[in-house]
């Protein structure tokens, strides 16, 4: 009897043993696979920098194959350096200024005992002042510096020659006697005349001062005819 129940205690006993072993493996083999819960977030939170931060994607962030090509860089404005030659290149030329002041004033090149050509770059537009002699006439031009147009001309008679040696209707002293009789009391010393040659009529062109006044004239040297007279 005894030994019947020594044999079912130790059946027991070994089925115990049995199933405690196999419960041990089952627990260690389920925390085995069982992925860590910080790897689990890992993926999640590169995702999220991903989505926050796409300029960090590098060049695979394209479509396969294409290549991401940079925008054409912006044109530089040009600088003061390049717009001023770019205007100088676009001068006609001081030679081209004096032919066309030349050929306004019906003078043969071979005839002009001094001349004087510059650039004047202080105004818009640019402009050519073109200045020569002929015998005692003085020819002045102002040509635009682009277009050859011409601005302004003037031509005088160089002082100390005067009426003397151009062919008036009207003397320059006659000029004076009659300015004279306008002023009363005026003298020659108070009186300051110049021939001038202006859209093809010669002119007499000066002021009187006399007795703290001031009168500016402009008479015709063929007729002696007041074109203007203005007191100041």
């Amino acid at each position: 009897m005894k030994k019947k129940n020594v044999s079912i205690l130790t059946g027991i006993l070994a089925a115990a043993m049995v199933l405690t072993i196999g419960c041990g493996t089952s627990t260690k083999d389920e925390t085995k696979n069982t992925p860590d819960s910080t790897e689990l977030e890992e993926p999640a939170e590169k995702d999220n920098e991903i989505a926050e931060n796409p300029d960090d994607m590098g060049p695979s962030a394209g479509t396969e194959g294409e290549e991401m090509s940079p925008g054409e860089p912006e044109k530089p404005s040009a600088g003061p350096e390049e717009e001023y030659r770019e205007k100088m290149n676009s001068m006609i030329g001081e030679d081209a200024a004096f032919q066309i002041a030349l050929k306004d004033a019906q003078v043969a090149e071979t005839d002009v005992t001094t001349m004087r050509v510059y650039l004047d770059m202080d105004e818009e537009p640019w402009e050519y002042e073109v200045e020569f002699y002929v015998g005692v006439e003085e020819y002045d031009y102002e040509i635009d510096g682009k277009t050859g147009t011409i601005l302004s001309k003037d031509r005088e008679i160089e002082d100390g020659f005067q009426s003397n040696t151009v062919a008036v209707g009207f003397s320059e002293e006659q000029a004076i006697q009659a300015l004279m009789k306008m002023v009363p009391g005026a003298s020659k010393e108070n009186i300051e005349i110049e021939l001038e040659e202006e859209n093809g009529q010669l002119v007499y062109e000066g002021e009187v001062h006399y007795n703290n006044k001031e009168y500016e004239f402009k008479m015709s040297a063929d007729t002696g005819e007041m074109i203007s007279w203005k007191q100041d």
